[in-house]
């Protein structure tokens, strides 16, 4: 089964589960095209819970919300909001994009108040490298602050690829920057790598197009966020060590990038007493995030390690020893950490999967934020280089002559001046006469 099939089967899995709770309620403001998409895909997502069946709230802000127009949502609470005189959009300029949104700030303030207020947490996302999202960022943040969020409020920025091309690059790390910069100020911020996901899923599904690649990837993140919020609060426990919602929110409020893994394993082939059915792959998922990669995980200021199994395998799976080899695991990984529970988590629905979550925040920012600096630099180089190579045309259109461009002979309009004076036409004759005509 790939990710896409896995990812649909979770999804209809968690949509079907009963007496299902959430910890937080999430709200969305979605910056742009791409922040809109992801923004939209988190707060369209359903429960089985009563009166509350789609139970996230989203802000969709952009120049042109008929961009919007081609995403499917169902849920009532997701609202748009245009920023008037930039209809054309922002075109990747980033000033434009600030622009639009300053000159707006009182229609999205009011939007704030109406949608936003009951909300525990707020997720800025947007997508880094356009104009419209990208250029928006520090102006929302600044509206946010302003109107008391800032305890409560965090960032969710794809990174772009390689392939994206300079400006868009350079954009994206104009805003890293900046962000980097005041970093300390801000809630967690979760970092969703392009280059990353689309390398994994064109390698599953290689005949799909760049539009079911973004379907997928925005999906995965609703689901990640969503997943999440309800393991803290719909599942049983057991042990002494609780990861409940108020600990994720403390997760969340943490300054720096928070990294969420997710391992899976076959219960059937789980076996406690061997080591090696279980240690890799968790060894594994704690070094690769699902969004992001690459973190300096000794940086992290807080861990959470959450098992999720089901019923009747609890008491083979919980055991002293299995709980202490984790633990050691978490120790060697993050040995600085203030905080690094393992919770026991037990399932009511039948499941032949055992879950693992593993949160890691206030991290730094992923090696992946180096690597479009490196890209920069690369592609500003490959520049000067060509700037400074030997122009064959340059040198040949500057010397090019042509026949007609060289002086041109006298065009005469009379062989004789008629005009002359009568001495002058008297020398005339006197150079002309020829006596042995006489």
């Amino acid at each position: 089964m790939n990710s896409v099939q896995m990812l649909n089967q979770e999804m209809k899995q968690m949509n079907e589960m009963q007496n299902i709770k959430l910890g937080i309620k999430y709200g969305f403001i979605g910056l742009g095209m791409g922040g809109g998409s992801i923004a939209a895909a988190c707060a369209d997502i359903s429960t089985s819970i009563q009166n509350n069946k789609y139970p996230y709230t989203a802000l969709l802000i952009n120049t042109n919300i008929n961009d919007y127009s081609k995403l499917q949502t169902r849920n009532q609470n997701i609202h748009l909001v245009g920023l008037d005189g930039y209809e054309m959009g922002a075109g990747r300029d980033i000033e434009m994009g600030q622009d639009a949104f300053v000159k707006n700030k009182d229609k999205v303030k009011k939007a704030l108040e109406q949608y936003m207020e009951d909300r525990d947490f707020i997720w800025i996302v947007a997508g880094l490298g356009g104009g419209t999202g990208t250029g928006s960022i520090l102006a929302c943040l600044n509206l946010l602050f302003e109107s008391g969020y800032g305890d409560r409020v965090g960032l969710i920025l794809t990174l772009p690829s390689d392939s994206e091309g300079y400006n868009v690059i350079s954009n994206a790390l104009k805003r890293l920057q900046k962000i980097y910069q005041t970093k300390d100020h801000l809630g967690a911020i979760i970092f969703v790598d392009n280059q990353k996901l689309y390398q994994e899923f064109i390698k599953e599904e290689p005949n799909k197009s760049d539009d079911d690649y973004l379907k997928f990837s925005n999906m995965f993140v609703a689901h990640t966020l969503h997943s999440m919020n309800i393991v803290t609060s719909s599942f049983k426990h057991r042990g002494s060590e609780y990861f409940d919602q108020s600990e994720l929110l403390k997760m969340l409020k943490t300054s720096g990038v928070l990294s969420i893994s997710k391992v899976s394993y076959d219960e059937n082939a789980f076996d406690v007493s061997n080591k090696a059915s279980y240690i890799p792959r968790f060894k594994e998922g704690v070094e690769n995030g699902i969004l992001s990669s690459d973190y300096n995980l000794k940086t992290a200021k807080l861990a959470s390690v959450n098992f999720i199994v089901n019923q009747k395998s609890a008491n083979r799976i919980y055991t002293m020893e299995f709980v202490s080899s984790i633990k050691d695991i978490l120790e060697e990984y993050v040995p600085t950490a203030d905080e690094k529970p393992l919770s026991e988590f037990i399932k009511d629905e039948p499941t032949n999967k055992i879950d693992t979550f593993i949160l890691f925040a206030g991290l730094d920012m992923p090696k992946r934020a180096l690597d479009l600096i490196d890209q920069k630099d690369k592609i500003e180089k490959e520049r000067e280089s060509i700037k400074n190579t030997h122009n064959p045309f340059e040198e040949k259109f500057a010397s090019l002559t042509f026949e007609d461009d060289k002086p041109k002979k006298e065009q005469k309009t009379a062989l004789f001046d008629l005009e002359g004076t009568e001495e002058d036409n008297e020398s005339q004759k006197s150079k002309s006469f020829n006596p042995f005509n006489q």
